[in-house]
């Protein structure tokens, strides 16, 4: 693109005159060709023409002719040929030869070029002539003087096109030198103005236009003068301000740093203040739940029993509103992290219906929970939130809804290779909510109306937890209800699968059949499905008249016979006794918990009862039974707490060391109690302990340096494993306490089965530490399945040698992101399979390198030793013999 002015009006200046003369030089040569053509046509004409009247003359005066016109310039030769072609006269250079028989006509003149000759025939006939047979007379000129006279034309005129040519590009030259250097003069003046000299002068000469544009400059820099100097003054006041502003901003920063460390302080006040009230608040906690569950297996009376119930219900629901103030203030200041372990996802959902299913049943509703086929059993993430997400769902669920049925449905929303979105969600039937009340559900501090927060209490931070849990787990949570029609609220949460996970159905139920009584559709369909998850073959009937009719066309092994909520248990025992006798078949009774005091069941072995909610291993243990099957209940104890274990129990609360003491004595464990640190450390000096269970906050020494005194002081003790149990119940604290050396974590109020669980994870007498392989233990994992025990553990230990070679490998290339999989894989295969020295290397491996440090040597020896250990162990034991004589 041309951008220069000057070269834009030249060649505005040129082209059209360069055009011009180009078409016109062209039309003119082409037009000038013709006029040669047509000239030397004329000549030859011409001269025919003056022979024409000679067309009746002898050959001699036609020769004495020819010889006459070759004087005319060009003319090269004349002939004259009679009417058979044969030549009469010629004079010139001889053509004859070159003439064929198409050259000859006997009315037109024939033009041919012969190279550089021009050749024209025509025939002669004299107009008074009789002759009817013309003559033809030939003439041919020089083709070279027609050429030289084009050129010589041609040369004339491009000269005059070439001066006029010239001529427009002198003008156009001197046109664009004057504006150019008007327009130059011009922009320096535009550009002086723009640096601030804005006295400039310009005077221009090449057009009016541009001497108006000169003068509305000059216009323009006026004006900007006077706004300059308005500016000028503005920006002198401004800046005035502004100081005064700025020195106004440094003192609010200053105010607003002293408010913000203020406010720092008044949260680290209020962290503080939330810490040590749940700790006083759970410390005696502890005692109500827990002495209160002792007292519930002593013989009481109703009134007794109905007392001691309120209170337990009453100290859960406090515990409640605790955890909840907690999690509530750990997510508004983004403390609340996530775990990623192992977990049997089917478990975890029985454990929230079996904790609310006393409570629906007392309202006689029916509590169902559909966990569908597609679900994998085992998945990796954060058990306990979905545990609190879920029975947060099932406990408004049980508290909005005075008749009819909740049901929980488990099912895959979505899937790929390394990721499972799973779906929960908790249908009622109860109160409903109208639109406006889904709204604002989510929201702290939120319920439905004031009359709903007067009629069944709450703090109205359940929802708003839970829908921050979700959002922190990736997952999502929403509602769908009908006022006076119940609720549906679903929640779906991103879980990663279990590598090496394998699910083997039970030999010893396949093939059996048995006949379900349930009058509840939804009920009916989760029984059935349980059963014929086992290979069972299950024929469905609502009532027991409608049994009688199935039990004539199909055979059956058993009957199970579900009562329904509300229902008179006295008339349905009798029923399902007066079943079995007229079947002779073992019956299995499901009823609901609620029942206290039973009447008395008829002393038959074909007669069993197991409470709702139905569980897998309940159900299961409870057919096994009275099928009389070998099937093994899962063991409740393992090896290692069967009398043998002696536990070092420390705490500051009387009422607290005595309940550990109750709770361990109970499972024939022996207990040493310290009411403190020094005491403490005094015990674990004289004598060796399996475990010790270490209170944190105590007068004098604490736990943490109590724990670490017993470390370096006491030889018996310095590798004892010991578990923190305290009232803090912070994740930064539990962390911090596993930072300080402590094995693992309770938190108050302590639960038996987590006590226990605890206990069978780190103590084991025959090493004062962690067993290679628990028996036991396998079989407990494997829901007291033999062959799934043995699959989990040959799995594992036969693809641990090359998944050790692995983590050397990576180990040795620094590559930490490899290194921490493969060690995650590894821990993930040991939850399922009773290796707890193996599970516990892999378990403290993985957490150094998820702080993103490097793993350290003595960590990795730890676990290589321990694989090793499980290798050896695995070539000289029997484990399957093994499995089979621990159920003897």
């Amino acid at each position: 693109m041309i951008r220069s002015l000057r070269t834009q009006l030249l060649v505005l200046a040129l082209m059209p005159s360069l055009s011009i003369a180009l078409l016109m030089g062209l039309y003119l040569s082409w037009q000038r060709s013709q006029d040669i053509e047509q000239l030397a046509a004329a000549r030859a004409d011409a001269l025919f023409n003056q022979l024409q009247a000679t067309a009746t003359h002898t050959p001699e005066k036609l020769q004495a002719l020819s010889n006459a016109l070759l004087e005319e310039s060009g003319l090269r030769s004349v002939s004259v040929f009679a009417a058979d072609r044969t030549l009469l006269a010629h004079a010139g250079m001889p053509i004859e030869k070159r003439l064929g028989a198409g050259h000859f006509s006997d009315n037109n003149t024939i033009q041919k070029q012969l190279g550089d000759l021009l050749v024209f025939t025509r025939p002669l006939r004299h107009t008074n002539s009789t002759e009817k047979t013309p003559r033809w007379m030939t003439v041919t000129y020089q083709h070279d003087i027609f050429i030289v006279k084009h050129y010589r034309d041609l040369v004339n005129q491009n000269s005059i096109l070439f001066g006029l040519l010239l001529a427009a590009g002198l003008f156009g030259f001197w046109l664009s030198r004057r504006l150019s250097a008007d327009i130059k003069q011009l922009s320096n003046t535009v550009k002086r103005i723009g640096e601030g000299d804005n006295a400039q002068t310009t005077d221009i000469h090449s057009c009016r236009e541009l001497a108006q544009l000169a003068d509305n400059i000059q216009v323009m820099a006026a004006d900007t003068r006077q706004a300059f100097d308005e500016l000028r003054q503005n920006v002198d006041i401004t800046t005035s301000d502004l100081k005064e502003t700025i020195e106004t901003i440094e003192i609010q920063n200053i105010e607003l740093t002293l408010a913000q460390k203020e406010a720092l302080a008044a949260s680290r006040a209020k962290s503080e203040f939330l810490a040590n009230t749940s700790h006083e608040i759970r410390t005696p906690l502890n005692g109500i739940i827990g002495f209160g569950r002792l007292l519930q297996r002593s013989p009481l009376n109703a009134r007794q029993a109905e007392y001691l119930e309120t209170i337990i219900q009453s100290s859960q629901g406090l515990l409640t509103i605790i955890n909840d103030i907690l999690d509530f203030s750990k997510m508004e200041a983004g403390k609340l992290s996530l775990d990623e372990t192992p977990f049997n996802l089917k478990q975890i959902c029985e454990e929230v219906i079996c904790l609310f299913a006393p409570a629906a049943y007392e309202k006689n509703l029916e509590l169902v929970l559909l966990v569908y086929q597609d679900v994998p059993a085992h998945l990796i993430g954060d058990p306990t939130r979905i545990k609190q997400l879920l029975s947060n769902l099932v406990s408004n669920a049980v508290k909005f809804t005075d008749c009819g049925t909740i049901t929980i449905r488990v099912a895959l929303q979505s899937h790929s290779n390394d990721r499972f979105v799973v779906a929960f969600s908790v249908s009622d039937t109860g109160i409903g909510m109208n639109t406006e009340q889904q709204q604002t559900l989510f929201k702290a501090f939120a319920q439905g109306n004031a009359s709903i927060a007067r009629k069944y209490g709450g703090t109205g931070l359940g929802l708003a937890i839970i829908k921050k849990l979700a959002d922190l787990m990736q997952g999502d949570i929403h509602v769908e209800s009908d006022e006076g029609y119940g609720s549906t609220f679903t929640f779906s949460v991103p879980l990663k699968p279990v590598d090496r996970q394998q699910e083997t159905a039970d030999s010893d139920m396949q093939g059996k059949a048995v006949l379900l009584i349930e009058p509840h559709e939804l009920a009916c369909t989760a029984l059935r499905h349980m059963l014929e998850s086992r290979g069972m073959h299950v024929n469905t009937a609502d009532s027991i008249d409608q049994a009688q009719s199935v039990l004539a066309l199909h055979h059956v092994n058993a009957i199970i016979n579900s009562m329904p909520a509300g229902n008179d248990n006295n008339r349905f025992i009798q029923q399902s006794y007066k079943l079995q006798q007229q079947t002779d078949l073992p019956v299995l009774l499901l009823m609901p918990p609620t029942e206290n005091s039973l009447p008395p069941l008829p002393k038959h072995k074909h007669i069993a009862i197991s409470f709702k909610p139905v569980t897998e291993p309940r159900l299961f243990t409870s057919l096994a039974r009275l099928l009389q099957t070998p099937l093994a209940a899962p063991a409740q104890a393992s090896a290692s707490r069967a009398g043998t274990l002696h536990i070092l129990a420390v705490d500051d609360q009387p009422a607290n060391l005595r309940l550990l003491q109750v709770l361990l004595e109970d499972n024939n464990i022996t207990v040493t109690a310290a009411r403190d640190g020094a005491s403490a450390v005094d015990a674990a000096c004289k004598q060796a302990f399996d475990l010790i269970l270490m209170d944190i906050q105590m007068p004098g020494m604490d736990g943490i340096q109590t724990a670490e005194t017993i470390r370096q002081t006491c030889e018996r003790n310095n590798a004892t494993p010991v578990i923190a149990i305290t009232a803090h119940a912070l994740e930064e604290e539990k962390q911090a306490l596993l930072a300080q050396g402590f094995r693992d974590y309770l938190a108050k109020p302590v639960d038996e089965w987590q006590l226990l669980a605890v206990i069978d994870k780190w103590a084991d007498p025959a090493a004062n530490g962690l067993a290679t392989v628990d028996i036991a233990l396998c079989l407990r994992l494997a829901n007291g399945k033999t062959q799934l025990a043995c699959d989990m553990f040959n799995m594992l230990a036969d693809d641990l040698e090359d998944d050790i070679e692995k983590i050397k490998a990576m180990h040795q290339s620094a590559d930490t992101k490899a290194l921490l999989e493969a060690v995650h894989r590894l821990h993930g295969a040991c939850c399922y399979t009773g290796v707890p020295a193996l599970k516990n290397a892999a378990l403290n491996c993985e957490r150094m390198l998820k702080k993103d440090q490097a793993l350290s040597p003595a960590l990795l020896d730890e676990l290589l030793a321990a694989a090793d250990a499980v290798i050896q162990w695995q070539q000289s034991n029997n484990f399957a013999g093994l499995v089979a004589g621990s159920q003897l």
